[in-house]
């Protein structure tokens, strides 16, 4: 372009400067490239007072940029003119508020809110009596958050209608009625502390940067700032504790949650302090409850710069005092568990476990303060502790709550090993821990009755029982013994004597008599009344052979006796026992020899005679009639 071109733009551009310079720097800051920019800057510094040094760098600027263009002869008229101009506009002055004190903000908890005047702080630019706020820039904690700094180029005021600022202590979030370019603003904030992180310190210190700028707000020209001290006075609050209750014996690890738990200096239970504790976070601490009294205390805590925390519901702890145990019923059971054991004694209520020897009850119910119904469960034979566990703690160990686990009795053998189906066999059991033995059957019924001789031996009257085989079984509070070849027990039906014969005999004995019946088998006696015959021979399950001893004059009972018993009495087994006859006197005494006299016979004892006796005349045999014990007829032989 001709240079007569670029002469006339630079003065047009001058006209514009002429006419608008009594207006507003931001207003005439819109003209104007980069040669008017930098020329209106200069305006602006002289305007603003700003020191003869820097302006006449920029004047020295300017002058070059004309003289290289445009030759120095027309450069120094316009630049005077322009001088001439801002002084015909009259002194420009720079016009800051005093640097200020703020007023300290102070924060007695988290969510708190403060207002933050920092009118009197703003820096602002006077120009012929108009002026327009630049805000303030930036707020700095104590972790660097960035500032503008002279020649800061781009800035724009900020917060904006919220900004959260963190420091290395705490976060807060300024709210702020300012906006970009609002010269009506006032520069006011409300401030809402967020946080505050552990071991903070009691107070810190957030610094607040402004700076006036020139150019329309292009360029910071001067970084200004003022600091405000942050009390943090916030007391901590609990909120929760787990667990809620404990000994009274102390110990007990206890969570404290709430908030603010900043600088602790103390944990306290109901006033004594907690035996140690720890501050995980600002919101957890963990402490052990000191020893207590039974009852309910709080659990407060304090800071060094927010005091003590307040009571409430959700920090209170009751202290327990521990169970005890009185007495077990039963004292014993089963190795194999299953035992319903009711404990009796005191702070029971709450009970969280049930042990024995260390092994958890299979179940439990606590029926009052005073009372526990727990399921034993598997053990070892021995004695053991019963023990309780409330928040209390655990029961101490005594002698009142001993259990003793006992292995389950065996039997090895019996002796008979049959009997009667009647019942009253006694039996011989041998086993093993058969001591305190509560109970004795026979296929499923009691025996009749039972003594147990020693942890080995008990012996026990069968019960009446149908024929077959059976298991003896014995019962402790070890439970049951098995079923084995080892316990059998049969009963057999007892014999019966349907007949014998002959039914008499004399009372010398040698008679031999058959008897006749049922259920002979395994005979083991046959009696002649309460005799023993000289002997027997079992011919079948339903005949013997025995020969009678001596016995009295009289009728007795023939008995059969096996291992079920001894066969009832009856007329059928009824066997006379005949003393031998005499004879007194006969008539006729003589008679022929050819026989066929009718002979009289006098004397004792006949009647036995009847069917099995013998009337003799000599060695001859003769035939006779029985008239009564004393008296026969008989025809002599020949």
């Amino acid at each position: 372009m001709h240079w007569s071109g670029q002469l006339i733009r630079s003065s047009v551009e001058m006209g514009r400067l002429c006419v608008l310079a009594a207006k507003r720097v931001w207003i005439v800051h819109r003209g104007g490239g980069a040669f008017g920019g930098r020329l209106l800057k200069s305006v602006s510094m002289l305007r603003a007072g700003v020191p003869a040094a820097e302006s006449s760098s920029v004047f020295a600027k300017i002058f070059s940029a004309f003289a290289s263009r445009f030759g120095k002869l027309l450069a120094v008229p316009l630049v005077f003119a322009a001088v001439l101009l801002g002084a015909s506009l009259g002194t420009p002055t720079e016009s800051r508020a005093a640097d200020c004190t703020l007023s300290s903000m102070t924060f007695t908890s988290v969510g708190a809110t403060q207002t933050l005047n920092a009118s009197s702080c703003d820096i602002f630019i006077t120009y012929a009596g108009d002026s327009f706020w630049t805000g303030i820039h930036s707020i700095q904690g104590e972790n660097g958050i960035d500032y503008p700094g002279e020649g800061y180029s781009n800035i724009y005021p900020y917060p904006s209608a919220d900004t959260t600022v963190t420091t290395a202590n705490a976060t807060y979030k300024f709210r702020s009625n300012s906006s970009y370019s609002d010269a009506s603003a006032t520069d006011i904030f409300t401030v809402t502390l967020m946080s505050v992180n552990a071991n903070a310190p009691a107070t810190e210190t957030l610094t607040l940067y402004s700076c006036p700028s020139y150019g329309g707000g292009a360029t910071c020209y001067a970084t200004r700032s003022v600091g405000i001290t942050v009390n943090l006075n916030v007391p901590p609050a609990v909120s929760s504790l787990s667990p809620t209750s404990g000994s009274t014996a102390g110990g007990t690890s206890v969570v404290l949650t709430g908030s603010n738990f900043v600088n602790i200096t103390a944990v306290t239970f109901g006033g004594t302090n907690a035996t140690g504790y720890t501050v995980n976070s600002a919101t957890q601490i963990t402490a052990t409850a000191p020893a207590g009294s039974a009852g309910t205390v709080n659990a407060r805590v304090t800071s060094s710069t927010g005091g003590q925390s307040a009571t409430a519901a959700g920090n209170q702890y009751t202290y327990v005092a521990p169970p005890t145990v009185t007495s077990i019923s039963p004292t014993a059971g089963p190795t194999g568990g299953g035992t319903s054991v009711t404990i009796t004694g005191t702070n029971l209520s709450g009970a969280t476990a049930v042990s024995f020897g260390g092994t958890a009850a299979t179940g439990f119910t606590v029926n009052s303060a005073t009372q526990i119904t727990a399921t034993a469960p598997a053990g070892s034979a021995g004695t053991v502790d019963v023990r309780v566990t409330t928040a209390g703690g655990q029961s101490a160990t005594s002698a009142a709550d001993q259990y003793t686990y006992v292995a389950a009795p065996t039997v090895t053998a019996v002796s008979p090993t049959t009997g009667s189906t009647a019942g009253g066999t006694s039996v011989t059991i041998t086993g093993t821990n058969l001591s305190g033995a509560t109970a004795v059957t026979f296929g499923g019924t009691a025996a009749t009755g039972y003594t147990v001789n020693s942890a080995t031996q008990i012996t026990a009257t069968a019960p009446a029982g149908s024929a077959g085989t059976v298991d003896i079984r014995v019962t402790t509070v070890g439970g049951q013994s098995a079923t084995s070849a080892s316990d059998q027990f049969t009963y057999s039906a007892l014999p019966t004597v349907t007949s014998i014969s002959p039914t008499a005999g004399p009372t010398g004995g040698g008679t031999s008599v058959t008897i006749s019946g049922t259920n002979f088998t395994g005979v083991t006696a046959v009696t002649f009344g309460a005799t023993a015959a000289t002997g027997f021979t079992f011919n079948s399950a339903t005949s013997i052979t025995a020969t009678a001893p001596a016995g009295s004059a009289g009728t007795v009972d023939v008995r059969v006796t096996t291992p079920a018993g001894s066969s009832a009495t009856s007329a059928a087994d009824q066997y006379t026992y005949v003393s031998a006859p005499t004879v007194t006197s006969v008539s006729p005494t003589a008679g022929p020899t050819g026989g066929g006299q009718t002979v009289t016979i006098t004397g004792t004892g006949f009647a036995a005679a009847a069917g099995t006796g013998a009337v003799k005349f000599g060695a001859a045999t003769a035939t006779y009639t029985i008239n009564s014990n004393t008296q026969i007829t008989a025809t002599s032989p020949a």
